[in-house]
């Protein structure tokens, strides 16, 4: 649902996703992303999901965060934006959706065509008879 890139810090290069909610974000081992960098406290972040809103954010009590470069306690996360606690950078996106395979559907269309290729065949020799 929600995939977090991480862009600064030293977790950098690693991205995660998320499909519960609310969701953890700090330096405490309880939470659901683990970050270990300077100026991160025990439960940094939460980010929650409000149904037909989106996702929020919110800072946990006297922890400082950034939203695209200005400082938030609560604000609304877009698909791009970055987020900013402590030493660390992230970038939440939408997850991929997941695919599903399209082969029988797909079997079934070909099937058709070729069965009014095959009428229109025989209905041709039928009418040049």
């Amino acid at each position: 649902m929600l995939q977090i890139s991480i862009l600064a810090g030293k977790s950098k290069g690693q991205t995660r996703v998320f499909s519960q909610f609310p969701c953890l974000i700090g330096r405490s081992a309880e939470n659901h992303l683990r970050l270990d960098d300077s100026g991160i406290w025990d439960r940094h972040i939460t980010i929650r999901l409000k149904k037909g809103d989106g996702f929020f954010m919110e800072t946990g009590s006297n922890a400082l965060a950034t939203l695209n470069g200005h400082p938030e306690t609560q604000a609304r996360i877009c698909n791009g934006d970055i987020l900013g606690i402590g030493g660390t950078s992230l970038q939440c996106w939408l997850s991929p959706a997941p695919l599903r395979g399209l082969r029988l559907r797909e079997g079934i269309v070909w099937f058709f065509i070729g069965l009014v290729l095959m009428a229109q065949v025989i209905l041709i020799y039928l009418l040049c008879r």
